[in-house]
């Protein structure tokens, strides 16, 4: 399930000038890059095709793309899924509610709102730079009696307009859509792209596929916590992870229970690990310091002699 963006219009109306607006692309565009590196799979929602947008009143997203000095950033984009218009991810019915920033109808952030997702933005101007926005959200609701009544109240989207905007986020960014993962062969198909700091021994398919039904919900979250964590490791300072779940190593008299055979094909203890409850669960992995990320090796019951 791709993470959603979805492009506030409102950032692409200024006056800004060319040299700004090239500026503002170069940083929309590490944006985009840093939100990949944490979800390979990413779609940028648009109110019109990207070819067509416009970055400032009289500057086009045409002309920057022409300039061959943008040649590695154009072809960033044109790889990135686009999807146009607004309408065309939200569902029937999402159609009448409307959303206002500053007086001025904001579709972008309004369907960001919608669908839980992140609104992002050309830092073109001093209101895109912070990490939430808060536009008027009106429509209308049923009363207890049965009439129409307008309503209409502040909400809160959150938002992104350069790569330090993420932090605020970087949780969500790393879990949203995984709650939509309900079998162990799903969970299994998607962990390149809601684990992209692990990787999984083949053998730990059959380990997921043979879960007990009461683990799946603590295996995908298990994951999630270990994916966090070596997101955030700086292995040039810190020996390991800081952990955001309990994990340990296994003792000297189990280390022979937890050898298997590595993604190289040597021969390796996969020592640590951490649990899943109820019941003794156990999930073994092994980090490695050469590319700060982690192998998973075995999820199931303890193992046992």
């Amino acid at each position: 399930m791709p993470v959603l963006l979805c492009l506030n219009e409102l950032s692409c109306a200024s006056a800004a000038h060319e040299r700004d607006a090239d500026d503002a692309m170069i940083t929309f565009v590490k944006l985009l890059r840093q939100c990949r590196d944490r979800r390979p799979e990413i779609s940028l929602v648009s109110a019109v095709p990207l070819t067509a947008l416009k970055l400032t009143a009289e500057y086009s997203m045409s002309q920057w793309m022409g300039k061959p000095r943008h040649r590695d950033l154009r072809l960033f984009l044109r790889a990135l899924q686009n999807r146009a218009p607004f309408a065309s991810v939200l569902p029937d019915g999402d159609g009448h509610v409307e959303y206002q920033l500053d007086g001025d109808r904001a579709d972008g952030i309004g369907t960001a709102h919608l669908l839980d997702a992140l609104a992002v933005s050309l830092p073109l101007e001093k209101r895109w730079g912070s990490e939430w926005v808060r536009p008027m959200r009106a429509g209308l609701e049923e009363t207890d009696e049965g009439d129409l009544q307008l309503r209409t109240e502040e909400v809160v989207v959150r938002h992104a307009s350069t790569a330090e905007h993420l932090t605020a986020h970087e949780e969500w960014v790393a879990a949203t859509g995984l709650t939509g993962v309900r079998t162990a062969g799903e969970l299994w198909e998607s962990r390149a792209d809601f684990f992209p700091h692990l990787s999984f021994l083949a053998r730990v398919e059959d380990d997921l596929r043979t879960l007990r039904h009461h683990w799946l919900a603590p295996v995908r979250d298990l994951l999630l916590e270990l994916e966090v964590a070596i997101s955030k490791w700086d292995v040039g300072k810190d020996p390991e992870p800081a952990w955001r779940t309990k994990v340990t190593p296994e003792s000297e008299t189990r280390k022979r229970l937890c050898r298997f055979v590595d993604l190289d094909g040597t021969m390796r203890v996969f020592d640590l690990h951490a649990r899943m409850t109820p019941g003794a669960g156990r999930l073994h992995f092994r980090i490695r310091r050469e590319d700060g990320t982690a192998v998973i090796a075995y999820i199931g019951p303890k193992l046992k002699d």
